[in-house]
């Protein structure tokens, strides 16, 4: 890590706007409490009665949902220490760097009580993962308006795959913790998504190169965790996350957002880092500031961003191969998901194509 940010200056431009966001944030954001979750009159003593294989309630594939949900929610410090590393330390961004892990905390807390007390996943594996990730922890090559353009995507993503996976579960507890952790989620996303759209008022061709390269290049955080192809794998066969999704909730609706709508009319325009400056743009539709009467209509609803660009690596997404022209385009979605049962395509039916501008999902 650099110790200076090449977006130093970007940063300090934003940071009133970082500010606004986090006001924002503070006002949507719902106290809850993790151990109100947890059915804790199902557990029993794992010295008493250690787990064995026939315990778990939940199916192999739901397993294997829960368990990459909370390896990647387990990898906290990582991301923590990125977004301090990338952000800094000042004002706006130490506070939302601090509410943000602060929040996210809950997540894996709420998740590995849920498993452990209802005996739905072997201890002993997963406290070997737990270590062995986050040994390996998180270090993304990425400059402050890359790691920002990554976390809108990443943390859409993030609310859908929680989502699909409480409905896969077919348990109404593990159900119930999923709508809560995927509601924080979303509000995550709405900073991340209009702090981008704030960059592209202030230096459009560098933040349309950040969002591009999210859109070609996209690893979930979990990537790194022992057997993730497989399991993503696992996931994408029952139809919680897949390209598919990863295409129709994912990419169209954070690029049809005010995010990046005006991202065609920038494409070519010089940088601020390098010479001239970029002209000025409205800012987001529900920032507090500006309206956008000249903003550029969003493009058709049948428009495709252009098939020759290389596909995000798919076995970092889901472990489902397709080609760059399948995942950009959208053709092709239905041959990755031939093997989901009907149950998976009901509950991915259900989880909707729109994002939520407000803290439920």
């Amino acid at each position: 890590m650099p110790e200076r940010d090449p977006d130093h200056d970007l940063l300090r431009e934003l940071e009133p706007v970082a500010e606004q966001l986090l006001n924002r944030h503070l006002s949507m954001a719902k106290e809850w409490l993790p151990h109100e979750y947890i059915p804790w009159s199902l557990g029993r003593d794992f010295d008493v009665e250690p787990w064995t294989p026939d315990q778990p309630r939940l199916t192999g594939v739901a397993q294997a949902a829960f368990e990459v949900n909370l390896l990647t929610e387990d990898n906290l410090p990582s991301y923590h220490h990125q977004l301090l590393a990338s952000f800094g330390r000042d004002r706006a961004w130490r506070t939302w760097s601090h509410r943000w892990t602060a929040e996210e905390g809950r997540h894996a807390v709420v998740l590995r009580d849920y498993l452990l007390v209802t005996r739905n996943i072997d201890p002993v594996a997963l406290e070997r993962g737990r270590m062995a990730t986050m040994q390996q922890g998180w270090m993304p090559d990425k400059t402050a308006l890359g790691l920002m353009a990554y976390a809108a995507f990443q943390e859409l993503a993030t609310r859908i795959s929680h989502r699909n996976t409480g409905r896969y579960s077919d348990d109404p507890v593990a159900d119930k913790i999923m709508v809560r952790v995927a509601a924080d989620e979303n509000l995550h996303m709405m900073f991340y998504r209009d702090i981008v759209a704030a960059a592209l008022h202030l230096d459009p061709s560098a933040a349309v190169e950040a969002i591009t390269g999210e859109v070609i290049g996209f690893a979930m955080p979990g990537v790194g965790i022992q057997g993730f192809t497989r399991k993503a794998l696992q996931t994408a066969q029952a139809g919680i996350y897949d390209l598919r999704i990863h295409h129709d909730e994912i990419l169209w609706p954070l690029l049809r957002s005010g995010t990046c709508s005006a991202s065609k009319a920038w494409t070519g325009r010089p940088s601020r880092r390098g010479i001239g400056s970029p002209p000025t743009w409205p800012r987001p539709t529900d920032s507090p500031t500006d309206s956008r009467p000249n903003e550029p209509p969003p493009p058709p609803t049948n428009t495709a961003p252009p098939a020759e660009h290389p596909a995000p690596n798919s076995a970092h997404i889901t472990g489902v191969n397709m080609t760059s022209a399948a995942v950009v385009s959208g053709s092709g979605g239905e041959r990755a998901t031939t093997q989901s049962n009907t149950v998976a395509r009901r509950h991915r039916k259900a989880a909707g194509r729109q994002m939520s501008d407000g803290p439920g999902v």
